[in-house]
């Protein structure tokens, strides 16, 4: 009895490593065939872009301001309620990138020079917002643009 509960046992978890196995191997498959088609298509597109010509590519193009609205779109969403300037950064968060909306800048620019801070004051004095207690949120994604271009300007990036 005790040799045929052994023998039962062996037997399901060969069973289960077989099904197991099998699951592996179909999956396996089915992502090869995935990468395959995926890159079928992006050959037929590198194609279709060689045909179209420097006209084409240039017009997909993602120009610096389209970078910059979406560098502000996602400023906005993930740190709405942060300061503008450094100086106004909790006490003790005044050096990390995310603490302010100036550091941040500076950050995504590799700024050396900085410049983000008389770009954010320039354009909240334009806009008539009070630089010391207004947050991220107060500015739009075109303000926010703005001040990213303005340090991406003086930022040692090279320019297209």
């Amino acid at each position: 009895m005790q040799k045929l509960k052994k023998s039962k046992s062996i037997f399901m978890v060969m069973a289960m490593m077989l099904m197991f196995m099998g699951g592996f191997v179909t999956a396996s498959i089915w992502m090869q065939r995935d990468t395959e088609q995926k890159i079928s298509s992006y050959e037929v597109k590198a194609a279709e872009m060689q045909e179209a010509g420097p006209v084409a590519d240039a017009a997909e193009k993602e120009t610096q301001m389209d970078v910059s609205l979406d560098i502000a779109e996602d400023l906005l969403k993930e740190m709405p309620d942060k300061p503008l300037l450094r100086e106004y950064a909790r006490k003790g968060e005044e050096e990390y990138g995310d603490s302010s909306l100036e550091n941040t800048i500076n950050d995504i620019n590799a700024s050396e020079v900085g410049g983000a801070r008389e770009a954010i004051i320039r354009v909240c004095e334009e806009a008539g917002i009070d630089v010391k207690t207004a947050t991220v949120k107060d500015l739009t994604a075109e303000q926010i643009a703005e001040i990213d271009q303005a340090v991406y300007e003086v930022s040692d990036h090279p320019k297209d």
